[in-house]
């Protein structure tokens, strides 16, 4: 049964009664190579093996972006609905979203920034490319007042919806949760910069 990144999530967390397999974001994890080995001391909480966990969980979600991002969204709203008042398509009521054209770019843009995370794991100083990305991430987010408590919220259906979409057992969530915290981490770290500079 061929089904979207989305409608399996939904069915995983109970909200259709589809019977879809659990396990199809499991995969070998490779092994390193030389090429893709990083310095532990350049990505401190992060092993090495970590870092591949990561990198090869996340290949269904970059394989259907837009379905990703959606449901991530959709259940961004659907447990802390408060946040759809800073996005673009605030006043369109939640069980309109799905599927419309706006929802599904502005989702897709989400996961793209997520992607660009997991790229950079293969650069020469992935921590300094990831401060460069959220750093820029926070600053922008800023400018529209939006909240440290938003962020955190964000992680927490993030790795939610990981976690059900790739049935990560508890070694792989941990990966992810390291790699969720080194990320919000940033933010957090420049929205408190902001917030001193500014007053």
């Amino acid at each position: 049964m061929l089904l979207n990144f989305s409608v399996r999530v939904l069915c995983i967390l109970g909200v259709c009664n589809i019977n879809i397999p659990i396990n199809w974001c499991k995969r070998e994890h490779r092994l390193e190579t030389p090429e893709t080995r990083i310095n532990r001391e350049k990505m401190p909480g992060l092993t090495p093996e970590q870092i591949e966990i990561v990198k090869s969980t996340w290949q269904l979600v970059a394989k259907a972006p837009e379905d990703a991002g959606e449901a991530i969204l959709m259940r961004f709203f659907e447990k802390f609905p408060d946040n759809q008042k800073y996005f673009p398509f605030r006043n369109v009521p939640r069980e309109n979203l799905k599927g419309s054209v706006m929802f599904r770019s502005h989702a897709g843009r989400v996961v793209a920034v997520f992607q660009k995370a997991v790229d950079a794991f293969n650069t020469a100083d992935p921590v300094a490319t990831l401060v460069e990305i959220w750093t820029e991430i926070a600053r922008t987010h800023f400018r529209r007042q939006i909240k440290q408590k938003s962020f955190d919220e964000l992680k927490e259906v993030v790795l939610e919806i990981l976690t059900a979409a790739c049935n990560l057992d508890e070694v792989q969530q941990t990966a992810w949760a390291v790699t969720l915290d080194t990320i919000f981490g940033i933010i957090s770290k420049e929205l408190a910069n902001l917030a001193e500079s500014s007053q």
